[in-house]
């Protein structure tokens, strides 16, 4: 029995498939007919509006006599599935239906420091850093950037990444980057002076988790469905996959 919406009596339903994903319920609702003809386009609406103000999430119909062809066409414009003892089921399940069950997701949230050693004019060696967006100069280039910038392109570094992603630990753990732009450059104060480091690095510290993820899918059409779902420190954590076979 499920409630209507609207009115609030029971509803009987033939089968109902209930499962919590998460912080989402999922309501799968699967009406039957065996009549002597294949089931019509008039009995296929007849249970979309029965389901209408129900909190059936997906609604499938089944037939022991197929369907009329205007049914199907009806049931497919409504986001309905069709069923019938005579239809082939050939599920191959996607990669990410099976990567994801019972697993594991590696959350790193990487967080960038940064100095600049240099001399001043009586040779005493001086650093500069702290949360400053330095402006450098790259005089060959005759460009300004700035560190936030040299910190985007760390970031984006294909292979730095993997490097986090192989040897992050559960516990917070340092990198540290040389940084060397190729041409002569310059770094400006903050009050104004610009001046040349001989030695600058990157910190980054890799805050990392190892959080479960509980997953379910489902085939519908030509492509394969999946939700994961999980929970960080941050929040929770969902991941949907869309996956069709190549043509």
């Amino acid at each position: 029995m499920l409630d209507h919406t609207l009115t609030g009596e029971d509803r009987e339903v033939d089968i109902v498939c209930k499962s919590k994903l998460g912080e989402h319920e999922v309501i799968v609702s699967i009406e039957c007919t065996d009549t002597k003809r294949p089931a019509g386009s008039s009995w296929v609406d007849s249970m979309r509006s029965k389901h209408e103000f129900l909190p059936t999430s997906k609604l499938i119909l089944w037939s022991g006599n197929g369907f009329y062809k205007p049914a199907l066409v009806l049931a497919e414009k409504c986001s309905i599935e069709t069923v019938a003892p005579e239809n082939e089921v050939d599920i191959e399940w996607a990669k990410f239906a099976n990567v994801f069950k019972n697993g594991t997701i590696k959350l790193i949230q990487p967080v960038l420091s940064h100095f600049f050693d240099y001399e001043d004019s009586n040779g005493k060696k001086c650093r500069l850093d702290g949360d400053i967006n330095y402006a450098i100069h790259l005089k060959d280039l005759d460009m300004i950037i700035h560190v936030n910038d040299v910190k985007d392109f760390i970031l984006e570094n294909k292979e730095l990444r993997t490097v986090l992603l192989d040897h992050a630990t559960e516990s917070n753990q340092d990198f540290w980057l040389k940084f060397e732009p190729g041409t002569e450059w310059a770094i400006q104060k903050e009050d104004g002076d610009w001046v040349k480091p001989f030695r600058t690095g990157f910190g980054i510290k890799a805050n990392t988790q190892i959080a479960k993820m509980i997953s379910k899918s489902v085939k519908y059409g030509d492509a394969v469905y999946t939700l994961s779902t999980g929970k960080s420190s941050k929040g929770p954590i969902e991941l949907f996959f869309k996956e069709r076979k190549e043509k």
